[in-house]
Parts: structure tokens; C-alpha cells; sequence
């Protein structure tokens, strides 16, 4: 099945052939065809594809096998994810930053404010989530610290380096 294919259909595709979404380089093709703007009807393929990612990124026995050639994938997913713009989304993007230290210092914490920071901070504030009090207090450093000043310049940027991959 070729990517458009699946994306002609995620309903029906995504439980039906989730031997597909394991692999790393199909994954990479359906970002290919989503880049450079995701879709709402795209956010439980995304969500998917996230949990994927992570997966990916915990298993260290994966990317010896390929050699890491599928790292930039929990990055492209997040700029879909911030595009789509759903709170539900910032405290797994939380946990996937805390990951290991490549994610930890590769993951923007811009990926997680794409509803807005305000309303952000004020879904995570409201959570019960084990991880949400730390999320909120990165989350207030970073505004503190102007990190959110320029969202649409930040989101330029990273459109631009995916299309030159």
C-alpha cells in the first residue's frame, strides 16, 4: 500500500494495517505526503504515529538496526501535532522530551503549545496527570523566558527544514 493510499482512508487503513505503521520508513513516507500542513481529520493516524515514535525512540535495539535514520520522525510528527493545535496533546509531547537526552534537548518546547499558550498551560494546570505539574512549570519557564515570542517564525523555520529533507 502506497502512502497515499493510506491516507485516502485512514479510518478504515489504520486498524486494518498497523503492520504498516511499524515500520520507520513507511511512517517517513506518510509525513513526505502530509508535509507540509496537517490535517484535523489526520489527528488519531498522528496520535498514532506519536506513540510510534516514542516507541521508536525507548527501543535502542531499533535504532542500532537502522542506524538512527529514522530520528527526525517524533520531531516531523510534533510539528503536525502543533499544526492541528489540540491541548490533549502537550503532556504525551512532555513525556516524549523527556524520553532520553537526544529528545530532551531535541524536542522544541514550542511542539507543545500549538493551542496556544495560554490555554495550555491552563489544561495542564486543571490536570490530574502525574506529569503535569512539572509540564506546566517547563511551560512557564520557557514563556518567562520569551521561548513562545515568535510561534509563527518558529513554525516557518520548521516547515522549511522538513521540506529539505
Amino acid at each position: 500500500m502506497t502512502p497515499v493510499d493510506f491516507l485516502n482512508d485512514i479510518a478504515e487503513n489504520i486498524g486494518q494495517n498497523s503492520v504498516l505503521l511499524n515500520s520507520s520508513a513507511f511512517r517517513e513516507s506518510l509525513y513526505r505526503h502530509i508535509h507540509p500542513r496537517a490535517d484535523r481529520a489526520q489527528l488519531l493516524l498522528l496520535r498514532t504515529l506519536f506513540a510510534l515514535e516514542c516507541d521508536y525512540r525507548h527501543d535502542e535495539d531499533a535504532q542500532d538496526e537502522d542506524d538512527y535514520a529514522y530520528f527526525e520522525n517524533i520531531y516531523w510528527c510534533a510539528l503536525f501535532l502543533y499544526q492541528i493545535g489540540d491541548v490533549a496533546d502537550v503532556l504525551p509531547m512532555w513525556r516524549a522530551k523527556n524520553i532520553n537526552m537526544d529528545t530532551g534537548c531535541g524536542f522544541d518546547a514550542q511542539f507543545m503549545v500549538g493551542a496556544g499558550i495560554e490555554k495550555t498551560c491552563s489544561f495542564i494546570q486543571q490536570s490530574s496527570d502525574p506529569d503535569a505539574k512539572s509540564a506546566f512549570e517547563y511551560l512557564q519557564h520557557n514563556w518567562q523566558m520569551g521561548t513562545f515570542s515568535d510561534l509563527t517564525q518558529w513554525h516557518t523555520n520548521r516547515v522549511a527544514y522538513y521540506a529539505d529533507l
